[in-house]
């Protein structure tokens, strides 16, 4: 089961930044205001009203209805901004939601006190938390740490609630990078409730600095970044910004275009989407923020593993449940928009409701579909949500209550479980002669995972308990039986019970690390599932070829079950592509194109869907580096009137020189084509900085990036990069790849990211560093092999030798070095934040 949000109540986690207390397009407060009613976003950041002027311009808005995230001024005293909001706040009763600290004070440092910096903002930070939990009208309001502008947020000052800025460089999908920056925060302030106060997109297409976006992209990036915010448990985003707030004819003013409208205060597609999505939402009923929620047994699947949903439920009693997918749509090469797939997403609506409205934000308020006395829906998924509102439900589609007491000892009501032994499970669910075996797992915290299995929708058996842990190597063993007809079957893993405690050591996860059926390996069938929802893999029952059909009348002769081998085009790359038909009165004919040109000619299905058989499909040519897209074009569709009587097409995996192609799954149910897209990986880059402050930064590829002298900010991203601060106190990301990240002289701030990271230090001048996110389990080191260069040449020898030795701090770990030995002079080389020496072992250090 899964429990409904008020639709309200997720509406509630939709902000905006604005500056009205700045100018530019600004000034225009009725056009403001105007553009703030028709995206039906209320709540906004605005600075604390403490001129007149400011406070004339935020009791407009707070007159027509606007809630505050108020932001203090550092430039005048924490005294003079809690007595500007304790009276806004008297004369506007509930119109204040929240008070923010100082903005990004690392871009914009504060002088308090006869303090600057760092120390400046924390001391500062303070006196205005002390100066809100004083007043007796403010004590209530949370208060939202000071932010950070540039790298992690790993800076904490007093607070009720981290502050994050995160914003998706590139045009990256916020399932990319999103986590990556809420980890920081959640590991600097942790067990805070998070928000994150500034997050977008700027519509600047050629800029090449962290690049522009267009429009299109920019919608469905924001559209996106909402609904996985909440997902993440983020509890309000405003994005950056409402309005255009400068005009810039030239187009070289990246600031000037993060807004939803432009300086016309013309809508932008994302202004348009948001109208359409809160139009959709809109829950006008007295009771829409105080009704008891219900609980819900849907199910999806087929839905890629980039994709999420999230359940909402109106008064009147009607779901909402919104259904995307964040592949990859923006080619940073060519600074174009890249053709997202399209998936056929099953949704089991867990009760059959008379009416069903699909909606889709980017095209209009009118449903895109609406169906009567359904129990199942089939969406084709892309790269931006779509809502299903679901009413009248005709079978039981729940119960009320916020709440379940679970089965093996755990209660969601708050009780603490203690974690599995390592012991293993057989479990048996649902009858028949087909028997599909999982290997199920788990990482236990404060009780144990609980899970559901379901066939094309149809869950078999009840709720189940894992017992294994995956630490251990364990796992379960689930027989699901069954009588599955001939054809492609999807198997959907439902994770009921996810719980995040701000750590990868309170995570509560479920693993299918493989399957099979009827005694064969099943390919594809490892999931890791992370949050509560499903995950699905497919396997196929295999029929014997039939001799033929009568429709009408007429015989036509079904295929035997046998496959082709094919080629088509020229060149050293392959795209291969697995293709079967749907046969009905002749084969599936089509054509394949890579970015528009056409290889080969018109190509003839031979392998049955039906059969589990594929037809092996080789494209060669010499494609450049960068995203392509491949199009699919059937041909000759015919239907007959019935699932029986109809010709497809699949596209059921492709591999591009080798390696699995995401999101190359397509079913062709009509004439027309479908497409996917496949990456060429550039090779590897080199940047170098000047003697300057340098901010480099890589991109989807492996490079080699060198700051050299200067205080420099230095982002990997993707790949497996070399990162080299050089000397000067630098700020250096390895982010997602397996990196290596060498601080140089002074002290730095490193991030080495997901992968196996390792940190090198070539000299005693290098000392004085942080990691902030040095991980045990993901495989990161420390080499220190040129501190050493005629000492111990093990880990262990090191610190038997009282060359190195680990110190446990408040913050963290600190890693000391003597560099002849015997203990007697330490220096600290580097700072581990967030963790215990007892979890550091000697096979952390690379001698």
């Amino acid at each position: 089961m899964s429990q409904a949000t008020r639709a309200t109540d997720f509406l509630s986690t939709l902000a905006v930044n604005t500056h009205f207390d700045q100018a530019g397009q600004y000034d225009d407060l009725t056009q403001g205001i105007a553009s703030l009613n028709y995206i039906g976003i209320k709540i906004i950041r605005l600075g604390a009203p403490t001129s007149s002027g400011d406070y004339a311009e935020a009791e407009a808005l707070a007159k027509a209805g606007m809630k505050f995230n108020l932001v203090v001024h550092p430039e005048v005293s924490p005294q003079a901004n809690i007595t500007a909001i304790h009276n806004f706040v008297a004369a506007h009763p509930g119109a204040v939601l929240s008070i923010e600290g100082p903005n990004e004070v690392d871009l914009w440092p504060v002088n308090y006190n006869g303090q600057s910096g760092m120390a400046a903002a924390q001391a500062y930070q303070q006196v205005v938390y002390d100066l809100v939990n004083a007043d007796p009208l403010l004590k209530d309001l949370p208060v939202y740490n000071f932010s950070w502008g540039v790298g992690a947020p790993n800076q904490t000052g007093a607070s009720d609630v981290t502050n994050v800025h995160a914003y998706m460089p590139y045009g990256n999908q916020p399932s990319k990078d999103m986590s990556w920056w809420l980890d920081y925060a959640t590991d600097a302030m942790p067990g805070k409730p998070v928000v994150i106060t500034e997050s977008g997109y700027f519509t600047l297409p050629h800029w090449e600095d962290w690049q522009g976006v267009d429009q299109a992209t920019q919608a469905k990036g924001i559209l996106n970044e909402y609904f996985r915010n909440d997902a993440y448990g983020v509890q309000r985003t405003f994005m950056y910004q409402l309005l255009d707030q400068y005009q810039d004819p030239s187009g070289t003013n990246r600031e000037a275009h993060f807004g939803m409208f432009d300086v016309n205060f013309q809508a932008k597609t994302v202004a348009t989407a948001l109208h359409n999505l809160t139009t959709i939402l809109a829950d006008t009923s007295a009771s829409a923020g105080s009704f008891a929620t219900h609980n819900l047994n849907y199910t999806v699947s087929g839905l890629p593993s980039n994709g999420g949903t999230k359940l909402m439920e109106k008064a009147s009693g009607a779901y909402d449940l919104a259904v995307w997918a964040e592949p990859d749509i923006w080619n940073e090469d060519t600074n174009q928009p890249i053709t997202a797939p399209t998936t056929q997403v099953t949704v089991n609506l867990g009760a059959t409701f008379s009416t069903v409205q699909v909606y889709d934000p980017l095209k209009g308020t009118t449903a895109q579909q609406v169906l009567h006395d359904v129990s199942q829906v089939t969406l084709g998924v892309s790269d931006h949500p779509l809502i299903i509102e679901m009413s009248n439900a005709t079978s039981t589609a729940g119960s009320s209550g916020s709440g379940t007491t679970t089965t093996g000892g755990t209660t969601t009501g708050g009780t603490t479980a203690t974690t599995p032994a390592a012991t293993t499970a057989n479990l048996s669910v649902g009858s028949g002669s087909d028997s599909l075996v999982l290997k199920v797992s788990q990482d236990a915290y404060q009780g144990s995972a609980q899970y559901t299995i379901s066939v094309d929708g149809k869950q078999v058996g009840g709720t189940l308990t894992a017992t294994a842990l995956y630490s251990a190597g364990l796992s379960d063993t689930v027989t699901v039986k069954g009588d599955w007809a001939a054809g492609a079957h999807t198997v959907s893993v439902n994770f009921l019970n996810d719980l995040y405690g701000g750590l990868s050591a309170a995570d509560r996860n479920l693993h299918v690390t493989s399957a099979t059926y009827n005694g064969k390996a099943v390919s594809g069938a490892t999931l890791w599932l992370g949050d509560t929802g499903p995950e699905s893999f497919g396997f196929t029952e295999a029929a014997a070829a039939t001799g033929g059909t009568t429709t009408g009348g007429t015989t036509t002769t079904t295929p035997a079950a046998t496959t082709a081998n094919l080629s088509v085009g020229s060149g050293s790359d392959s795209l291969v592509l697995k293709v079967s038909q749907d046969a009905y009165q002749g084969s599936a004919q089509y054509t394949i194109s890579v970015d528009g040109q056409q290889v080969g000619g018109t190509l003839t299905a031979t392998a049955l869907y039906s059969a589990g058989l594929s037809d092996t499909v080789t494209v060669k040519g010499d494609w450049a580096a960068g995203a392509h897209t491949v199009s699919v074009n059937f041909l000759n569709d015919l239907y007959g009137g019935s699932s029986t009587t109809d010709r497809n097409l699949h596209v059921t995996e492709a591999t591009y020189n080798g390696k699995a192609v995401s999101g190359a799954t397509l079913w062709l149910g009509d004439t027309g084509p479908e497409s996917f897209g496949f990456t060429e990986a550039a090779a590897a880059t080199t940047l170098t900085g000047t003697a300057a402050a340098n901010k480099l930064s890589g991109g989807s590829q492996a490079e080699s990036i060198t700051a050299l002298a200067g205080n420099d900010t230095v982002h990997g991203w993707a790949g497996n990069d070399t990162v080299n601060g050089g000397a000067g106190t630098d700020v250096l990301y390895g982010d997602t790849g397996n990196d290596l990240i060498i601080g140089g002289a002074a002290a730095d701030t490193t991030t080495g990211g997901a992968g196996a990271d390792i940190f090198a230090f070539t000299a005693r001048t290098d000392a004085g560093d942080a990691i902030t996110d040095f991980s045990v389990a993901s495989g990161d080191r420390l080499d220190i092999s040129a501190l050493f260069p005629t000492g111990p040449d093990t880990g262990p020898a090191l610190l038997d030798g009282g060359y190195v030795r680990f110190v446990q701090m408040d913050w963290g770990t600190r890693v000391q070095v003597d560099l002849d030995g015997g203990a007697n002079s330490w220096t600290t080389l580097v700072t581990l934040n967030g963790l215990t020496a007892s979890a550091l072992k000697a096979d952390i250090l690379i001698a």
